[in-house]
């Protein structure tokens, strides 16, 4: 009986082989690239079946997606563009043509992911087409990143297994559309890789850049606080020695572990300048104490977020996983 290949069970070992002439880097990055095009070409014949079948826009309605018509340029914006124009994509839009607004509802979406589609529309002249480039871009970089980070914990073939893991879950799609998901990950992802190397700095600064992507981001002060606890309990032998240091000499550590702990400062950082970018360029900063949900969509989220959902809340996880019961 002729023996099987060695990978013939293992796709994530298969796709690890080198087959072609490229540098090392970039020979190991080739297979996850290959994926990611692959995903982007299917995201995007789906969306435009999708808008063919269910139009959303006024130009969906207006042209055909097939057979190709005239003008040339209104049909290949329709084939190529249009389909991406749903819900959020069009504040990102406002965003990017004309800035933040307290009257169109923008001001509740964090600046980061317009921001860098400027320069793409700058570069096109289509907004639209900016922010389909920054959330490709930004998955890519997030599939690279996630196998570094898997790296550090995993043998080759078990952190490629876990990049296509994420590559081909139920909700990757949403990487391929021009929302912040995939961006959002890229930061908050680069932040553990740096983390995990020690460069704390960088490592809260994509922390301070998820944060000024999603307001989620401010949770990452804690995972990455405790790495930085169990990377301090190391330098001093465990986290026994390090409670014994502490006892001996108090005031000397605890300054110590401050001044070890201040590049986390960056991360409510970034939440602190979008309320004074809010505050002092929109003057959409004005706190509502008449109740903790009024507080809340005042500070953290907009005071003119109800022109984009008009009724939302917070609500404790088991009020919210009991609503599609009721």
């Amino acid at each position: 009986m002729k023996q099987k290949p060695a990978h013939f069970l293992n796709p994530g070992r298969f796709l690890l082989m080198q087959r072609l002439p490229l540098p090392t880097a970039l020979q190991g990055a080739a297979p996850i690239i290959g994926l990611w095009l692959f995903w982007r070409l299917l995201s995007w014949f789906l969306l435009v079946f999708t808008a063919a079948r269910y139009p959303f826009r006024d130009v969906e309605r207006a042209i055909a997606a097939w057979p190709p018509s005239a003008p040339l340029s209104g049909w290949v914006y329709r084939v190529l563009l249009s389909p991406f124009d749903r819900w959020d994509v069009g504040y990102y839009l406002n965003i990017v043509v004309r800035g933040y607004r307290t009257d169109d509802g923008t001001a509740q979406f964090h600046p980061l992911f317009a921001w860098l589609s400027l320069p793409f529309a700058w570069l096109t002249g289509n907004p639209l087409l900016a922010l389909v480039l920054t959330s490709s871009i930004s998955a890519l970089l997030l599939f690279l990143v996630f196998e570094r980070l898997a790296l550090l914990d995993l043998q080759p073939a078990e952190a490629r297994m876990a990049t296509l893991l994420l590559i081909f879950s139920p909700l990757a799609f949403v990487f391929f559309v021009p929302y912040t998901e995939g961006l959002f990950l890229l930061c908050a992802v680069a932040s553990f890789l740096l983390a995990r190397r020690g460069q704390w700095w960088l490592a809260c600064l994509a922390g301070m850049a998820a944060t000024l992507t999603r307001q989620q981001g401010l949770f990452l002060a804690l995972p990455l606080a405790w790495e930085l606890w169990v990377a301090l309990c190391r330098t001093e032998g465990g986290a026994t020695q390090m409670m014994l240091v502490l006892r001996r000499a108090p005031l000397t550590t605890l300054r110590k572990l401050c001044v070890a702990a201040l590049p986390l400062a960056l991360i409510p950082g970034g939440m602190l300048l979008w309320l004074i970018y809010r505050g002092v360029v929109l003057g959409d900063f004005q706190p509502d104490f008449s109740s903790p949900q009024a507080l809340l969509y005042s500070t953290l989220i907009s005071s003119s977020s109800a022109q984009v959902v008009p009724v939302q809340a917070f609500l404790p996880p088991w009020q919210r996983s009991a609503l599609p019961w009721k």
